[in-house]
């Protein structure tokens, strides 16, 4: 597994490469579902204009997962129950460790 610094600086790049809402539109169009964890254009796992996925998108879609289901059991949000938020966090957990460890094992193997 990465290190913690490593995988914070991947969420903090996501900020400068997450799509607008256009551009989340024509990725819909062009990509489909794989590059959206929720329904419909909710948590985007791509940077904008391309369909490659994210260690930053999927580390941020983790996070907001997270917060949002505390908040949806402590009814501040009414859009979507707990459960929706709790399936979108380990979807992502488990691309976050797929990811994570395929790169190590790159790693190693070049030495």
């Amino acid at each position: 597994m990465a290190t913690r610094k490593q995988i914070l600086r991947t969420y903090k790049s996501w900020r400068r490469n997450n799509p607008t809402t256009h551009q989340r539109t024509l990725q819909l169009k062009r990509c489909g579902k794989k590059c959206f964890l929720g329904s419909k254009k909710s948590f985007p796992i791509c940077n904008a204009g391309s369909c490659k996925r994210s260690k930053g998108g999927i580390m941020s879609a983790y996070i907001r997962a997270r917060e949002m289901t505390r908040r949806a059991r402590d009814r501040t949000i009414e859009k979507h129950r707990a459960p929706y938020y709790y399936v979108i966090a380990k979807k992502a957990k488990t691309l976050l460790k797929r990811l994570f460890s395929s790169s190590r094992k790159t790693r190693k193997s070049r030495t």
